[in-house]
């Protein structure tokens, strides 16, 4: 679940507001931003089936698979509104009237059954041009059809329903690997990096899995 700011087209998120004028707003506390949005890609990821073996055995060596089963349909908005009020930003952890609290990587492996080790990862920026060339060379988009999402998203991002789309053709042509970069860039635009548009997922992120053979050496944590 991810709780962010702003409007979706495709999630139909469930709505909920800050508390007005929080009494430490002016100490790093979120304060009174408005409508706050929660959302979870639950229901997306529980639709989608990897039907090929191949396809199946690459993202499972990623170290990724556990993430189709780590996201709920519905989620309490009331609890994670609270916890967004007791957020501080400047310590990046919760004050609570119990204490201070923070998500640890432990945390995250239990939870997420992901890598928490590994090679640290960098991504990097890139323009339209760069990111168009990155989709036709790992996932076999062409520029023209690249440059038509782009024109839809009015960024360098791409839709989750495009990139399934892809998958799917991938998968038709037997280009297992390119299927494979398609929906692992599909898996975590779901989960770890969903953003507050709820419905596309960054290029940038496509060149962690330039090479399957190593990605499950990244730490996603």
């Amino acid at each position: 679940a991810q709780a962010e700011q702003g409007q979706a087209d495709e999630a139909q998120p469930e709505k909920v507001h800050a508390d007005e004028a929080h009494p430490e707003a002016d100490d790093g506390y979120p304060g009174d931003r408005g409508e706050l949005r929660v959302f979870s890609n639950g229901k997306k990821l529980k639709e989608v089936v990897i039907e090929n073996d191949e396809v199946k055995e690459l993202v499972k060596s990623s170290g990724l698979y556990p993430l189709l089963k780590c996201s709920y349909e519905m989620i309490d908005k009331c609890l994670i509104s609270a916890f967004f009020e007791r957020w501080h930003r400047d310590t990046n952890n919760f004050h609570l009237p119990i204490g201070e609290m923070t998500i640890t990587l432990d945390d995250v492996s239990s939870l997420l059954h992901i890598p928490i080790t590994g090679a640290f990862f960098s991504v990097n920026i890139f323009n339209k041009d760069e990111v168009a060339v990155l989709l036709g060379e790992l996932v076999g988009v062409s520029l023209a059809d690249a440059y038509v999402e782009f024109n839809m998203t009015w960024t360098t991002t791409v839709q989750y329903s495009w990139l399934l789309d892809v998958y799917h053709q991938r998968c038709a042509d037997q280009h297992w690997q390119m299927a494979a970069r398609a929906f692992l860039l599909f898996l975590v635009g779901c989960t770890l990096f969903s953003d507050k548009s709820a419905f596309a997922v960054s290029v940038a992120y496509l060149e962690c899995f330039r090479d399957l053979n190593s990605c499950g050496g990244i730490c996603m944590g």
